[in-house]
């Protein structure tokens, strides 16, 4: 049976038996997201209870308190920023030029993912897969509008494809994924997604179907190899349906096509809120200090007290101060180092992560301290920017062009993605410097700087430069300094010189005073 050829409900039913799950955790998955959406204290309150179960499992009002630092939010603020300033995507023909044909469809399909919030989609797809390796995006059609919609890798199974040219790191080579929906009613809902139709059913379970609820056949084609080997130039193509589910890697898949979700960077800020909540609890010791009964049977003596509540301990007992010998400081160094190792370990640069506040540096010595962030950043863009072109864009493609908004003319054509460079603010000095350079070399121009900077045509720019030199020359700016003199023009002959005349006002001091010794009439 071909991977293109439409399911029957029975073949569903008997086929989804062999659905295998991706192997994430879901519990792992789960703190992960909640951990970059802000919800951690729940984490740590349970974890606290876990590992300090005498002092969390009652309620004296001495317990730990849990501490949240969102680390997750600042990591992946700081990795997944490549669709923060928006891409631009090309139509190109299939020499790779830009045609009038090719410009129509570009203008109408960035007009479309304005509409359909493309990029912000995106952005949440790049957020999760560099948060747990790997998502998908389910491409969807609601209320007439084409949707991304997210699939953790927990909720997605695979079902496999019997040829034996099938590759497990090929998401091509499928048969069909099973997306996990949630609950509906007493059981869970399932959506079956292939390139022949989509179904949905609710079961315990992704691989134990009883009934199909509903069937539609796709209607999504794109031209395409009828085979499911590796493909050639010499064999034909057809329009053929496409899969609406592309899986999105942070790293190429290896031995599976979702591997396990590890969310390093979760681990690791989980870990350092629990130490910071423990540490937090030390330094309370630290500074208020315990109080302790000895040699007391009563009940009283088991009781805990904290440094607030002072109890007498009575004749036949005493009472001692319990502190912790180990240095704060210490402490706060050793999670301060572990912080930034493991920074220095995801490449990023571990100066994002200190608690020291260094001086403003240059723009140039920003961009050297973040040459490995760089680096990730240039290797994750090329993974993006292919699945982009390669994977979303036929299904993209196939839908707009069935739904009319485009047209036929698409399918020769290929969708190009550029991203923009990462920028680093320059200082004044830098940005004078560039500027001389560039106006020196004739590299840039007065009015395409602002033009850029105000988001105005180069012309516009141009009269704006001319109207305010004239303004300037009104006002006598010379090198930038308002109201400045004139340099001094040439001295006269003093046979031509006039005679000195007084200036005016000079005797407006012996006028007053005259006035005032007048007599009066």
């Amino acid at each position: 049976m071909s991977l293109f050829d439409r399911h029957t409900d029975d073949q569903i039913l008997e086929i989804a038996k062999t659905a295998k799950p991706s192997g994430a955790d879901k519990t792992v998955t789960d703190r992960a997201l909640d951990y970059l959406a802000g919800r951690m204290l729940v984490h740590v309150r349970a974890d606290l209870s876990i590992r300090y179960p005498s002092t969390q499992g009652v309620s004296t009002g001495q317990e730990m308190q849990p501490q949240a630092l969102p680390l997750v939010e600042r990591f992946i603020g700081e990795t997944a920023n490549v669709y923060d300033r928006g891409a631009k995507r090309r139509m190109v023909d299939g020499d790779g030029n830009e045609t009038e044909a090719t410009r129509r469809v570009t203008d109408e399909l960035n007009r479309l993912a304005d509409e359909m919030a493309l990029d912000e989609s995106l952005h949440m797809i790049d957020q999760v897969q560099s948060l747990v390796e790997s998502c998908g995006g389910w491409a969807v059609v609601k209320r007439g509008v084409p949707q991304l919609r997210l699939a953790y890798p927990h909720e997605i199974h695979t079902v496999a494809n019997d040829s034996p040219e099938f590759d497990a790191n090929d998401q091509r080579d499928y048969r069909a994924y099973i997306i996990g929906l949630g609950k509906g009613g007493k059981t869970n809902r399932f959506a079956w997604v292939a390139r022949g139709e989509t179904a949905y059913y609710e079961a315990n379970s992704a691989d134990s179907p009883k009934k199909i609820d509903s069937n539609t056949p796709n209607p999504w084609s794109w031209p395409q190899v009828d085979d499911t080997g590796e493909e050639r130039p010499d064999m034909p193509t057809s329009d053929l349906p496409v899969m609406p589910l592309v899986l999105w890697h942070r790293r190429p898949p290896m031995r599976a096509i979702l591997p396990q979700a590890d969310a390093t960077i979760a681990h690791v800020a989980h870990e350092l809120n629990l130490s910071w909540s423990a540490l937090m609890d030390v330094f309370r010791m630290q500074s208020f200090s315990t109080l302790v009964l000895t040699g007391m049977q009563s009940d009283e003596a088991f009781q805990l007290h904290g440094a607030r509540f002072p109890i007498k301990p009575g004749i036949e007992g005493g009472a001692s101060y319990i502190n912790s010998s180990v240095d704060y400081g210490q402490l706060v160094a050793v999670l301060v180092d572990y912080q930034r190792l493991c920074a220095l370990a995801l490449r990023m640069n571990p100066n994002d992560f200190s608690l020291d506040q260094k001086a403003t540096m240059s723009g140039f010595a920003k961009l050297v301290d973040s040459l490995p962030k760089i680096e990730a950043r240039h290797s994750r863009v090329r993974r993006l920017k292919r699945t982009e072109e390669t994977g979303l864009w036929p299904v993209l493609g196939s839908i707009l062009i069935w739904q009319n908004k485009i047209g036929e003319e698409a399918h020769e054509m290929r969708m190009v993605t550029d991203f923009p460079d990462l920028a680093f603010p320059l200082s004044p000095e830098e940005e004078a410097k560039k500027f001389e350079t560039d106006f020196r070399y004739n590299l840039d121009t007065p009015a395409h700087v602002l033009a850029r900077r105000r988001g105005i045509s180069v012309g516009d720019a141009k009269k704006a430069i001319i109207e305010n030199a004239e303004i300037n020359e009104e006002l006598g700016v010379v090198e930038g300094k308002i109201g400045a003199k004139p340099e001094p023009a040439a001295p006269v002959p003093l046979a031509d010189n006039p005679p000195p005349q007084r200036r005016p006002g000079s005797n407006l001091g012996a006028l007053i005073k005259g006035r005032g010794q007048r007599a009066k009439p």
